[in-house]
């Protein structure tokens, strides 16, 4: 009688892994769905190193059950329509301002929805939205009016220069707009039309935003006594009075749902680029006592961050 134990030992091993694996891919399945490990219905570009951007991330891939596919590389517009090519996304999801170029060089066919840009995005290309960070002013000016019905004429500081803002005869028509070539031109308009200002707005902007206009603006504002309304915790800390800041958990949820949207609706085209739907606020009480304005205890209460 001859032996075969030795051969097929080797046999049943190999053929109890191969059972174990069709088993665990059974159970796998079972558990998530097919569309869950195979559809990769969404590429979204980003950074995950940079904090709120992997926290929108992860928020899209909850939102959509894990139909995403994950891209941290720059690349070029030719490079990444190869690669929503070959992952055959139905539509391409940008997380910050990195990828936004490329993106938008897509063609037109292919979806795009952005997250975590300060403004809307300014394009003639059709099929795109998102959720933008900034403020819009109309918040600042329902605040005003709730809060601090005395505060009625108000500075706005955007990249043109100043804009004066009556909020007791408050129109479109009615906004006085004076240009600033530079900050010089900005900080003369500020003194001209002092008294014509009861606080200062701050819009993001690229030219009235760099450190030494900042702390002149500071200035203006505490020998005047104009609180600066600041866009950022950061400018709370350095003076401004308050700050309406968007909510980070809010715009990832925002951007999760829009995408869903998409995917449902097949475009991009018709759905409103958007503002956070929640936002934080933040106080300096040290500013509101040196220039005598008295913070209303419901806002107080309201506040993400109360500083002393």
């Amino acid at each position: 009688m001859h032996n075969f134990r030795g051969r097929i030992e080797p046999l049943k091993r190999q053929s109890l892994k191969q059972m174990k694996r069709v088993l665990l891919t059974l159970i796998i399945i079972a558990a998530f769905g097919t569309g869950a490990l195979f559809a990769n219905d969404v590429l979204v570009l980003g950074d995950r190193r940079i904090a709120p951007v992997s926290e929108v991330i992860n928020k899209i891939s909850e939102t959509l059950h894990g139909k995403v596919t994950v891209y941290t590389h720059q690349c070029s517009p030719s490079e990444l329509e190869k690669i929503v090519a070959d992952e055959k996304s139905k539509v391409v999801a940008v997380v910050g301002v990195d990828f936004l170029t490329a993106a938008l060089s897509l063609p037109k066919t292919i979806p795009i929805v952005y997250s975590l840009l300060i403004k809307p995005v300014t394009t003639d290309r059709q099929n795109v939205t998102g959720v933008y960070m900034e403020t819009p002013l109309d918040t600042y000016y329902s605040l005003f009016r709730k809060y601090f019905p005395e505060i009625v004429k108000i500075g706005v500081i955007d990249n043109e220069g100043l804009s004066i803002v009556n909020l007791a005869n408050y129109h479109s028509q009615s906004v006085k707009t004076i240009k600033a070539a530079n900050s010089y031109d900005l900080l003369q308009s500020l003194e001209v039309n002092a008294a014509d200002i009861n606080a200062i707005i701050l819009v993001p902007n690229k030219v009235f935003l760099a450190p030494t206009v900042f702390e002149q603006i500071y200035l203006y504002s505490f020998r005047y006594k104009k609180p600066v309304i600041g866009i950022s915790e950061k400018h709370v800390r350095a003076g401004s009075l308050f700050a309406v800041v968007f909510n980070l958990p809010s715009v990832a949820t925002q951007t999760g749902d829009m995408l869903k949207t998409v995917l449902e609706t097949g475009t991009a085209a018709n759905i409103p680029h958007s503002p956070p739907a929640a936002y934080d606020i933040y106080i300096n009480m040290n500013t509101s006592r040196k220039m005598g304005i008295k913070i209303p205890q419901k806002l107080i209460d309201e506040a993400a961050r109360v500083l002393e």
